[in-house]
């Protein structure tokens, strides 16, 4: 499996399922009794990361990868959908371009890999539309893993849920993985790591009381839901059951391991979060899924991040407020807004090395602004109430970036719950300077120069598609 970094997006193209889909005689949505032709795929597949996982099948219908929806084509769900490997044992690829509608029951579309002992970097990219029930819960899940025999391990790691810039999602459950692997006799172990869920800005996704979720791992033994992302750009995130789990786990007993480490939220765009519940990581009972505010002895929950900001892209929502923050360590700014007041209505914090959540406003790129001078300030983010936990500065010194021209320090305190940020200094970014004193000079450079640098982009394009292939095992 090849894989490429993206700075922060690590959305990666693969060429070799580019060629697998591009081929017109992939080209077919395959059905249990049947199959019909659409048109051929003209974009390339997202895939993220590597790894691997165990399952066993449950009742559904069967297609092999890639499954794609044309469109002009519109599937009913009214039963489960499984979507399996092709013959060259690839992962699952899903591409829905066209109408995808839930019926009314608890129906899921899912990734699987059948009769391997491991399954992982499937993808489901979605353009089009998917209708969920109002009245059911309709799931959608990058890999989903069901087995339920003694002394088993399942791993689902590194799958993906990608809704594009222009799709249209309403009244789903989404999960980057879900595993259950469950029998009650203490034998058994998951583990849903590294997987990843993306909400594109210009998508139109309404999550009224429904779920986002990274990675999901129920067991009766040990149990992990580590290093999964949420990447939410786009959206309305509201009602009483909405929440944001970037990592989340459940056991028998509280005796059984359980870790929820270095999960990540990104929050940019204009994503509307203002009725979500946000979770870093959260552990709970398999029999009771309401939230445990006491953390059992045998749980490792550190490093979760909330980030505002991604790809720098910077959060710019109508409202400004989060309904509640939940077992982050800690809450980085990167990119956003100047003048903006982050309001985070409530906020805990479980967290096993420290309950203690650090404001992180050591770089940040402000966006909403097109000058500043030394002595402005303005409120940068403020807590309403603490239930569980307290909040802290990583550091009062911060660097800034304005746009691609100007630069600057500042000092960021603390008073109570609220965090302020004050200009200390401001310049010029040093290639602006250079870019001045030699605009000339460049610009005779690069008429003479334009077909070579042409030819250069080509190349490093070509170099990027083609890098060599690695795979990434873990649990």
């Amino acid at each position: 499996m090849k894989m490429t970094t993206l700075n922060k997006g690590e959305v990666f193209i693969i060429e070799d399922y580019q060629k697998q889909v591009t081929s017109k005689d992939s080209f077919y949505m395959r059905e249990k009794k049947n199959s019909f032709r659409i048109k051929p795929l003209t974009v390339a597949v997202s895939i993220v990361l590597t790894g691997l996982a165990f399952s066993s099948q449950v009742e559904a219908v069967g297609y092999t990868s890639p499954w794609i929806v044309g469109e002009t084509n519109t599937y009913n769900v009214t039963e489960d959908v499984q979507i399996n490997v092709n013959s060259n044992n690839e992962p699952a690829i899903t591409i829905i371009y066209g109408t995808v509608n839930y019926a009314n029951n608890n129906f899921f579309i899912y990734s699987n890999k059948k009769e391997l002992p491991y399954s992982a970097d499937n993808c489901i990219t979605v353009y089009g539309q998917i209708n969920g029930s109002n009245t059911a819960n309709s799931n959608l899940f990058g890999a989903y893993n069901a087995h339920f025999n003694t002394n088993v391990t399942i791993l689902t790691n590194n799958n993906t849920v990608i809704f594009k810039a222009g799709s249209r999602v309403k009244n789903l459950h989404v999960y980057g993985a879900k595993i259950d692997n469950h029998v009650e006799d203490g034998t058994n172990h998951a583990f849903a790591n590294y997987n990843t869920v993306i909400i594109e800005n210009g998508s139109d996704y309404t999550g009224v009381n429904k779920y986002v979720v990274g990675g999901y791992a129920i067991a009766d033994n040990t149990v992990s839901a580590s290093n999964n992302k949420i990447i939410i750009g786009a959206g309305k995130f509201d009602g009483g059951e909405t929440s944001i789990i970037a990592g989340w786990t459940s056991t028998e007993a509280d005796n059984q391991q359980a870790t929820m480490c270095d999960n990540e939220v990104y929050l940019y765009g204009d994503a509307d979060v203002s009725g979500a519940d946000i979770y870093g990581s959260v552990r709970t009972e398999i029999n009771n899924l309401s939230v445990k505010k006491n953390i059992p002895l045998y749980t490792v929950m550190t490093g979760n991040t909330l980030i505002f900001g991604y790809d720098n892209k910077s959060w710019e929502p109508a409202n400004y407020t989060i309904k509640s923050v939940n077992n982050f360590s800690t809450i980085r700014m990167d990119t956003v807004a100047w003048g903006k007041t982050i309001t985070i209505n409530s906020l805990s914090n479980h967290s096993t090395d420290s309950t203690e959540t650090k404001i992180d406003a050591t770089n940040i790129s402000f966006s909403g602004v097109d000058n500043i001078a030394p002595g402005d300030s303005y409120d940068l983010l403020t807590v309403s109430n603490i239930t569980s936990g307290s909040v802290g500065l990583t550091s009062e010194s911060s660097s800034f970036t304005l746009g691609s021209s100007l630069e600057g320090t500042a000092k960021v305190t603390q008073s109570g719950n609220t965090f302020s940020y004050t200009v200390n200094s401001l310049d010029p970014q040093p290639q602006t300077h250079t870019a001045a004193m030699t605009m000339s000079a460049g610009t005779v450079a690069l008429t003479q120069g334009g077909d070579t640098l042409s030819a250069g982009r080509s190349r490093s394009e070509c170099c990027y598609l083609r890098q060599q292939k690695s795979s990434r095992y873990s649990h």
